[in-house]
């Protein structure tokens, strides 16, 4: 049996891998659809706190520009307005009131008393 001839084939048989259109199931259309409505969920979800977290930061953006607006009003003029204690003093010898800041004891304003000021309290 050894003299079996060789017998040749024209036939070759291989396998290969082709993209080709295949229609889904209704298991598997369900899938993506519950698929596709969480994915919905999280970018509205994810939208929502973009939004937010940009007016927070719009916010603090805002205040930022504002403060900027004071310092450099400030440092511009070079003083601000503040409530600072005063003493009084009516001096009903000399007629004249004078008014001193009582942090740093400075003669703000000097000024004659009016006829109701002359009176002294009883």
């Amino acid at each position: 049996m050894e003299d079996k001839k060789k017998v040749k084939t024209t036939i070759e048989k291989s396998h290969q891998t082709n993209t080709l259109k295949c229609q889904f199931t209704e298991v598997e259309l369900k899938e993506l659809s519950q698929t596709m409505a969480q994915t919905v969920k999280n970018l509205t979800q994810r939208q929502a706190e973009k939004k937010k977290f940009v007016k927070e930061l719009d916010g603090d953006i805002a205040r930022d520009e504002n403060e900027v607006q004071k310092l450099s009003v400030k440092i511009t003029d070079g003083y601000e307005m503040r409530a600072v204690k005063c003493t009084m003093i009516k001096d009903f010898k000399t007629g004249f009131i004078t008014v001193t800041r009582d942090d740093t004891s400075e003669v703000i304003k000097t000024r004659e008393m009016d006829e109701d000021e002359r009176q002294m309290k009883l």
